[in-house]
């Protein structure tokens, strides 16, 4: 109820989609949609890798663990390659040229 949109799509608005009624309104949704996606950056993203601690250790056996202080989860951090970002980067100029 926070969001500010009207009382009767209260309930349908979070999911609801609407379709472009005219060529004007799909030209000024793609271009917010452009907008939006080249804000995403790599380098200031996060990918988050879930497994077992078992399995882990098979890719990584050096793994460093941390303990999260609220739950005692334990976890590790790692920047990406920048080869990695690098190449991201190359994929995602072709996407977006």
């Amino acid at each position: 109820m926070a969001w500010p949109i009207p009382r009767d799509l209260l309930l349908a608005a979070p999911r609801l989609t609407w379709h472009w009624d005219n060529e004007e309104d799909r030209k000024q949704g793609e271009a917010r949609v452009k907008e939006y996606l080249n804000q995403f950056h790599i380098s200031e993203g996060r990918i988050v890798l879930m497994a077992k601690k078992e399995d882990h250790l098979k890719i990584n056996p050096d793994i460093q663990w941390e303990v999260e202080p609220w739950y005692g989860t334990e976890y590790s951090v790692h920047r990406l390659d920048d080869d990695f970002i690098s190449k991201v980067m190359f994929e995602r100029e072709a996407i977006f040229a």
